[in-house]
């Protein structure tokens, strides 16, 4: 049984990794949208939702509180 919660965690967490990372890297688009939606500081806005994400799958995939 910990060997399926293990990869369904692994698998929960990825959708924040790839999240996280299109923010990074597809950073002009993400800031676009941002703007058009009236985000104040918009660059950095963006900047810091995609470290938190890759940062917040990371500790999910790593078990980081999991007995929470």
């Amino acid at each position: 049984m910990n060997s399926v919660m293990l990869i369904g965690r692994i698998l929960f967490a990825f959708m924040f990794v790839a999240s996280g990372l299109n923010h990074l890297t597809k950073a002009e688009a993400m800031v676009g949208y941002a703007t058009y939606k009236k985000v104040p500081a918009p660059k950095l806005a963006n900047a810091l939702s995609g470290i938190l994400m890759v940062l917040g799958g990371l500790s999910v995939i790593l078990g980081v509180y999991a007995d929470l």
